[in-house]
């Protein structure tokens, strides 16, 4: 006779303002990819506006808000990251340190990705283009070499997001 099986239960790991705020994220970086390659600039910034809000939003809901949204919940030191990684290349482990949520990697791969989108949107607020029809809102407080290398840094910092 086989063996009768658990009843499945829903069970939400993530509130509603960050599944909100991960989604926004996903589709406004999308926007300002699709409208810099478009030159679409005036899209292009208020996009870029909203991925710094919703960065911002979801760094202080990592804070403040449910449990499971709060980094304390996921976000784990040195020594259970290197355990996890350890248990990773072991054969037959299981590295999962408990069925919800991230895994020690995955949060760190959240803190740069949370960073890199923080330092995409602040290179871009003083990115200087060359003939300056497409520079940063902010670009006319920082010299045009120094605005520059913000742009230089913004196409890098993409890249590296695309690598995420």
């Amino acid at each position: 006779m086989p063996a009768e099986r658990a009843p499945s239960v829903k069970v939400r790991v993530w509130d509603l303002p960050t599944r909100l705020s991960h989604w926004t994220l996903v589709v406004l970086f999308g926007v300002c990819w699709w409208t810099a390659d478009h030159d679409h600039w005036q899209w292009h910034r208020l996009a870029g506006y909203g991925v710094l809000c919703a960065v911002w939003f979801r760094l202080a809901w990592g804070f403040c808000g449910g449990q499971t949204a709060r980094f304390g919940d996921f976000v784990r030191g040195p020594g259970a990251t290197f355990r996890y990684v350890r248990k990773l290349f072991r054969r037959g482990s299981d590295a999962s340190p408990s069925p919800l949520g991230h895994n020690p990697l995955g949060a760190l791969s959240i803190l740069a990705m949370l960073g890199l989108l923080l330092a995409q949107t602040t290179f871009g607020l003083f990115a200087v283009n060359g003939d300056g029809i497409a520079s940063g809102p902010l670009s006319r407080w920082v010299s045009y070499r120094t605005g520059r290398l913000f742009a230089r840094l913004h196409a890098v910092n993409f890249d590296l997001l695309l690598l995420m």
